[in-house]
């Protein structure tokens, strides 16, 4: 079929969108969260540790005491018989510099809670937590108690546990119950005024629904990209009549992009993060604009992700010209901020580590990469990523690094 013909066939596809989007803004649909627009959905200490402690916090601006923090004990904790409620603090500063994310003090119970979202543990670490929970626990006679908050309830590595004892919460169930109960406790006040707290448990109940996949997002109104996929509009003619499409093009490279994060995070290396908010060159970051600005000839991007491996590596998934490249790259760090530094080929331990990556279609003497040309016949890898030759070697090369973190 020509370009022109399989156009025409996409336009008559997508011809109802407008009116469907009108007809939903009429009713009053929106898919406004406040707290997505200020974070990202998997942001650890920004949107997730902020707003817990905001209710568990029994001095919170929410001025309902100890409401909250009393219902996290009971349906999170499962705890009863805890007493007096003493402290409830964030980030909590043990040995070592160390930051428990919740440290709640309560008359029979010391408790450490370690949270993640995508991120992996770093060695020690709730056995660390754990020490020193039990250390202060000694000095009242109380007891000591660990939590690892994750989406569904996943074991700790054993490099963070050691044997250490510890409880497995989720945010799946135990924070969702939680929240649900909080919005119950406020209803049962009948205020009126308190209906922006309820307010802003719901937006933040929905991303938790999401992270969990109880829900999908963007349900109250698709946007083009779900409506190209429920119009089971084919994703490889798109591509083949760029830049007609530009707005679902950037749309999906910028998906491709973001999934990075989980896929790493399903992998389960210890303490890979992504690190795009601390890249020092903004220009290395991907972000909407540059992608759809790549597809209108407008940029060459030469931009991506990234992902700290150790205190020496990290690696960047990004498009430059005409390539998609996985690359290893080394950087220095100035404070929480990370600038890349070319890497020397002819250092014996760079090339043992990461020979197999130094085939490349087009190969860079600064860092190790593979690569692939990327082109009508293979933008498959944007939206079918995981059958794709540069899934497999991406994968190789994370089973590789997590080899390698291992054997520190």
């Amino acid at each position: 079929m020509e370009n022109v013909e399989i156009l025409k066939d996409i336009l008559i596809k997508l011809k109802s969108y407008d009116e469907y989007l009108k007809e939903k803004k009429s009713e009053g649909y929106n898919n406004y969260n406040p707290l997505t627009v200020l974070r990202k959905s998997y942001d650890e200490v920004g949107l997730h540790s902020a707003f817990i402690y905001s209710l568990i916090n029994p001095k919170g601006n929410h001025y309902r005491d100890d409401t909250f923090t009393k219902l996290f004990l009971k349906i999170v904790l499962k705890l009863e018989n805890y007493g007096k409620i003493y402290d409830v603090r964030r980030e909590y500063i043990i040995e070592n510099q160390r930051r428990i994310d919740f440290y709640i003090n309560t008359e029979k119970y010391k408790i450490a809670i370690e949270m993640k979202i995508y991120a992996g543990d770093q060695k020690n670490q709730i056995s660390d937590y754990y020490k020193a929970v039990r250390k202060i626990a000694s000095e009242d006679s109380s007891k000591e108690k660990v939590y690892y908050l994750s989406l569904y309830e996943r074991d700790a590595t054993k490099s963070s546990a050691k044997d250490r004892t510890y409880t497995k919460i989720s945010f799946k169930d135990h924070i969702l119950n939680w929240l649900k109960e909080c919005i119950k406790a406020i209803k049962n006040e009948d205020k009126n005024e308190l209906s922006n707290i309820i307010q802003s448990i719901e937006f933040y109940k929905e991303i938790i629904q999401i992270l969990t996949k109880q829900k999908q997002k963007e349900k109250k109104i698709m946007d083009i990209v779900d409506y190209v996929k429920e119009k089971k509009v084919n994703l490889e003619d798109i591509f083949k009549i760029a830049p007609d499409i530009v707005e679902i093009q950037g749309k999906l490279f910028y998906e491709f992009f973001e999934s990075f994060t989980e896929r790493i995070a399903q992998y389960s290396i210890d303490n890979m993060d992504n690190i795009d908010d601390n890249i020092k060159n903004r220009k290395r970051v991907f972000n909407e604009r540059k992608c759809k600005d790549f597809f209108s000839n407008k940029s060459s991007l030469n931009a991506g992700t990234f992902f700290k491996i150790d205190d020496e590596y990290l690696l960047n998934i990004f498009m430059a010209k005409k390539a998609l490249y996985c690359a290893i790259r080394k950087y220095t760090k100035d404070g929480e901020t990370y600038e890349l530094k070319r890497l020397n080929k002819s250092n014996k331990d760079d090339s043992e580590l990461f020979l197999e990556l130094n085939h490349s279609s087009y190969p860079h003497q600064h860092f190790f990469s593979y690569s692939m040309i990327l082109s009508d016949d293979n933008y498959k890898v944007i939206y079918d990523f995981e059958n794709t030759s540069f899934a497999e070697n991406f994968y190789k090369l994370l089973k590789k690094i997590k080899q390698y973190k291992e054997s520190i």
